[in-house]
């Protein structure tokens, strides 16, 4: 009798399953496939390696829940040799939902360049309910170009503080710190490169060339230059450095070089901050004599040029004032014309100033002879040719009490 009852509940258990599961079929049957997005993203590069990042976005459009399992990620050369292999385990996806997987891989070309890694997704998505199994095999391949990998080369950028140093009759010797910026994930050098010193209309004034070396991934290098301008090159309005050159770099293993431009501004040569570094040292002598007039000063005027380039002085002007009780009033004035003063040598300057004697007679409490007769010499230094000028001021006491 149990026999009976247990073989009569097995056979209304197998009838109830095998309509469940026919409905059940049907439901499979129009099963729609899930949306699978893979995408294949180069997420950091360094000088040994590229890492790809390997994202897989799987969408659920049904109303019973889907399985992903023995993901398995493999990255091939143009050739077929295999870089990367990375498995995923998969997941179950609710009805109506979505699910991400991501993996990476990093890759190393040891100096070979094939044109393109191609990435190979396999893996089984699908849906077991009772004894009934349906599984759609999922094999996706994507193709990355290796030049896509090298175009994260970014050139360097170059930032340029000039010094102006020694000055001679023909040109300007300059030095230079040149910070050069890495912006790249990776290591990158550049070889020593000249750049062309040009001014706003284009002409060729001179050059500074860079020393190089090689800059750390993502950092700044201070580089050291040296050139030299033609004196002209301080009549400009502008100065521009133009710098052509390449950087190299070693990327994911592979040698690769970048050519750049780079074009920066400069300052333009000040007269004075050059003539700065050594003194223009200036003396005044004078000697009197009278006259019918009044008093003539005779004055010798010396300038020590310690440069190795010739100066011009003009408008050398001289300015006499009276003192008395420590207050000064100009008397009279004169001129010691222009001319050449001679690179490390003295050059001297000679003329006379009349001092009338209307002019040297004393102002109501003064007494008949100043405490002092202040000798004020006034010139603008400049070079030949060029449209800056320095003005330098030397002054000098004479006691008038010997006539006393």
């Amino acid at each position: 009798m149990r026999n009976k009852i247990f073989i009569v509940l097995i056979t209304i258990f197998t009838i109830i399953n095998i309509v469940a599961a026919t409905f059940i079929f049907l439901d499979i049957s129009i099963m729609e496939s899930p949306v699978t997005t893979i995408t294949v993203d180069i997420i950091e590069i360094s000088s040994d390696e590229v890492i790809l990042q390997t994202t897989i976005n799987v969408a659920n459009p049904n109303s019973f829940e889907v399985s992903t399992k023995n993901f398995n990620v493999v990255t091939t050369t143009t050739d077929g040799y295999e870089v990367a292999r990375i498995s995923l385990e998969g997941g179950d996806i609710s009805p109506y939902d979505n699910r991400t997987f991501s993996t990476a891989a990093s890759i190393a070309f040891d100096g070979y360049t094939p044109e393109t890694l191609t990435t190979t997704v396999k893996g089984v998505i699908g849906i077991t309910i009772g004894f009934i199994k349906k599984t759609l095999p999922l094999n996706i391949k994507i193709i990355t170009k290796i030049e896509e990998v090298l175009k994260q080369f970014s050139p360097p950028s170059l930032h340029i503080q000039v010094d102006f140093e020694e000055i001679t009759q023909k040109e300007i010797n300059l030095t230079g710190i040149i910070t050069v910026d890495n912006p790249n994930t990776f290591d990158i050098y550049i070889d020593d490169i000249s750049g062309m010193i040009v001014t706003e209309t284009g002409k060729n004034v001179g050059y500074l060339k860079i020393f190089g070396d090689v800059i750390a991934a993502k950092s700044s290098q201070d580089f050291d230059g040296i050139g030299r301008i033609i004196i002209d090159a301080i009549n400009a309005e502008v100065l521009m450095v133009n710098i052509n050159g390449s950087a190299g770099a070693k990327i994911a293993g592979i040698n690769e070089s970048l050519s750049f431009n780079v074009q920066a501004q400069i300052p333009v040569p000040d007269l004075g901050t050059i003539l700065s570094d050594e003194a223009i040292d200036a003396v005044i002598r004078g000697d009197y004599k009278v006259s019918i007039r009044g008093l003539i000063d005779e004055i010798i005027f010396e300038v020590n040029n310690p440069h190795k380039i010739d100066l011009y002085a003009e408008n050398i002007t001289i300015f006499i004032h009276r003192v008395d009780n420590n207050e000064d009033r100009l008397i009279t004035q004169g001129s010691l014309g222009s001319g050449l003063i001679k690179g490390e040598n003295v050059t001297i300057f000679e003329g006379q100033c009349l001092i009338p004697y209307s002019k040297l007679f004393p102002v109501e409490g003064q007494r008949f002879f100043p405490d002092w007769l202040k000798i004020t010499i006034r010139a603008e230094i400049s070079i030949l040719g060029i449209n800056q000028s320095i003005k330098v001021g030397v002054v000098g006491y004479q006691d008038l009490h010997l006539f006393s």
